[in-house]
């Protein structure tokens, strides 16, 4: 009905995502961006998904685009961060953390880039505040950040919990990154089932 509708092109994206499809998402969402080059959010999720596809480069300089275009958006310097933590870089991904505007995202940010630098009693004390605070509102990204921590169990406890509580985020359970290496447990696979999303094959 309307082909230069940005918004349904940017909706048609996260759902191919939802569905573990980045490759369509990533082109979907450039149509968006053709569409509505100044969109920050169209840009962050660009991030998103070539994160996903392992493009760190390109997600880098999404997020950053994201960022000019609204610098205090929520979530921004997080994913910036975790494209450093994608790459390794402990130090880079805690001074990233660090500058995301106060709450949530900014905790979540911190604790994760925490749990790949050398300090583990900082990246357990980070972790545990952020059960906390944030157990009951946004189990998967507990979990998300067992999984950055590389604890599988307590990782399927908290996917598990975000299951039970119908958290929003778990739509993007096979766009998230960290969550690659245990697409083919069994555990994951019935999480999956249980959601009605695709069982990853590759």
């Amino acid at each position: 009905l309307d082909p230069g509708l940005s918004s349904a092109k940017k909706a048609l994206a996260d759902t191919a995502a939802t569905l573990g499809r980045p490759e369509e998402a990533v082109s979907l969402v450039l149509q968006a961006l053709k569409l509505d080059p100044l969109s920050s959010s169209s840009y962050a999720d660009l991030a998103a998904y070539s994160m996903r596809l392992g493009r760190l480069g390109e997600a880098e300089a999404a997020i950053r685009k994201a960022i000019a275009l609204l610098p205090n958006g929520a979530g921004r310097y997080a994913t910036l961060s975790q494209i450093d933590i994608l790459r390794g870089n402990a130090d880079t991904a805690l001074a990233d953390a660090q500058r995301e505007p106060a709450g949530l995202y900014h905790d979540e940010a911190i604790a994760q880039a925490l749990q790949i630098g050398p300090d583990h009693t900082a990246a357990n004390a980070a972790l545990s505040n952020f059960i906390v605070k944030y157990q009951n509102d946004s189990p998967f990204q507990v979990a998300e950040t067992y999984a950055v921590r590389k604890d599988g169990d307590k990782m399927f406890e908290w996917l598990e919990r975000a299951r039970v509580a119908r958290d929003s985020l778990l739509q993007e359970l096979l766009i998230d990154p960290f969550f690659l290496p245990w697409r083919h447990d069994p555990h994951f696979t019935r999480l999956c089932q249980e959601l009605n999303l695709p069982v990853p094959k590759d």
